[in-house]
């Protein structure tokens, strides 16, 4: 065993000295018939099968030294034989050194390239067509950036995909909601289908006039309020469809802080007092869908009145602004308690939800897909038109004692969105009666609401267009009889 290794060992020794001696060209390379190695054979380990040799000559690679595998790219690449089939390359370490390609400036080259890497490296090939320039780089940025915008459009799209096409739906625009699937069992159920506009028009056309109602209503209580506190400073009034008119006029001696406050502050305070007992109390003992809505229009526009009128009377300087300008208020602190009557109004609104959804008789108008219609035809439209109703009634016919008052009207009106708008946002809100009736009665057209909201607005307008004046002695005294 001794005299094996040391032969072996004296063969790896000269092998590797006629190796240099070629490299420095001291020594001409010995011609070797074609071997296949089965060593770098690709198959070789994916096969149980020994690999086939040329007979006679499988001897030859036992007397292979080390140096002649590591040299072995000297060697230029050679083919299988022909007895065995040509096999795809693969990254094997054999197909690595075949693919190099060795330079002709001399032995040093060769020397150097045993220290590099065999993998070969991949160049970035730039594709150019034929007969046509390349772009210049701003046109690149700005191909680059039109497929961002594309790639950005499409994401955005399949999140609004199903409410816009249920919206199309709604609008009569398309023919069948959206369903991904196709799945038409889904519509078999009708608490789940998609309504359309035209079945919306019932509630959105009971809902109108109960807002015009509730709004002559909360107007006349606010009024008459005023009108009240006025008697008690002996202070007569007039009441017209568009304001309250003093005869005393503006510079009378009779007016004074004291009575300016409290004069222009009865109206919003009885409103607020108004409010809270339309909500908690009526409203929720009512039993019918439409009660139920009334006293909810009457308690938004109540509440509107107190909180709407501050915003309104603070940008013009009526109404319910007196008492912050008599107050001595700066512009900050008025900017202030406007924006937290705004932020209570929404609140209020987005709490009222869940009246608003015990309105509907049916439960398939306040599920997931038609809630958002519900509520648009149920408190925004009815905003939207009975507000435009109520200001083009309330068009003065003469010159008013106060000038901006039309306009101190249509900003209370305004400010009505953040009541009627806000439910829509709370999608979490449950009816306010879980339980719906078994009957499930269908709601129809309310002939005599209409009838009453005709009567209402006729004596509104044309019974309030010459003024119906107020003069109240109120006495009050207490003392010993003779």
């Amino acid at each position: 065993m001794k005299h094996g290794s040391e032969t072996k060992s004296k063969q790896n020794i000269d092998a590797f000295f006629d190796k240099i001696l070629i490299i420095l060209g001291l020594r001409k390379k010995k011609k070797h018939h074609r071997h296949h190695y089965t060593l770098f054979r690709p198959t070789a380990q994916a096969s149980d099968a020994p690999a086939e040799t040329h007979p006679n000559k499988s001897n030859r690679n036992r007397n292979r030294t080390f140096w002649d595998f590591l040299f072995q790219n000297q060697k230029k690449h050679r083919s299988p034989p022909k007895h065995q089939a040509a096999t795809p390359e693969k990254n094997t370490p054999s197909s690595y050194h075949s693919k190099t390609k060795h330079s002709k400036e001399g032995w040093w080259s060769d020397f150097f390239s045993l220290f590099k890497s065999k993998r070969p490296k991949e160049k970035k090939r730039t594709r150019i067509a034929i007969g046509v320039e390349p772009q210049p780089e701003h046109r690149r940025h700005h191909k680059k950036k039109k497929r961002k915008w594309r790639e950005w459009f499409k994401k955005y799209f399949r999140t609004i995909q199903e409410p816009l096409y249920n919206f199309l739906y709604f609008l009569n625009l398309r023919p069948v909601p959206y369903d991904p699937f196709l799945d038409h069992d889904r519509f078999t159920h009708e608490d789940t289908q998609i309504m359309r506009i035209q079945r919306y028009m019932v509630y959105a056309f009971n809902s109108i006039i109960l807002y015009i109602i509730a709004y002559i209503t909360a107007y006349l209580i606010y009024q008459l309020a005023v009108i009240l506190t006025a008697s008690f400073f002996d202070i007569d009034s007039v009441l017209y469809y568009y304001e309250v008119m003093f005869p005393i006029g503006n510079a009378s001696p009779k007016w004074n802080q004291w009575n300016i406050i409290t004069i222009t502050l009865a109206g919003p305070l009885v409103s607020l007092l108004g409010g809270i007992l339309w909500y908690r109390v009526l409203m929720r003992k009512a039993r019918h869908p439409i009660m139920k809505l009334f006293y909810l229009w009457l308690s938004f526009h109540s509440f509107n009145m107190f909180f709407g009128a501050f915003v309104a009377g603070v940008i013009t300087d009526q109404g319910f602004g007196y008492v912050a300008n008599w107050l001595y208020m700066g512009i900050a602190l008025k900017m202030l308690f406007s924006l937290i009557a705004l932020g209570i109004m929404a609140y209020i609104g987005w709490r009222a939800a869940r009246h608003v959804l015990a309105t509907s008789n049916s439960p398939q108008r306040i599920n997931r897909k038609n809630r958002p219609y519900f509520i648009l035809n149920q408190t925004i439209l009815p905003w939207l038109v009975g507000s435009a109703i109520m200001l083009w009634i309330k068009v003065p016919n003469k010159m008013p004692q106060h000038e901006n008052i039309i306009v101190y009207d249509g900003i209370i009106l305004g400010a009505m969105a953040f009541l009627s708008i806000a439910p829509l946002f709370n999608w979490k809100a449950k009816p306010f009666e879980s339980k719906f009736s078994a009957s499930r009665k269908k709601t129809g057209f309310v002939w005599a609401y209409l009838l009453a909201a005709i009567f209402l607005i006729l004596l509104y307008r044309f019974g309030l267009e010459r003024g119906l004046h107020f003069l109240i002695k109120i006495s009050f005294s207490i003392s010993l009889y003779r």
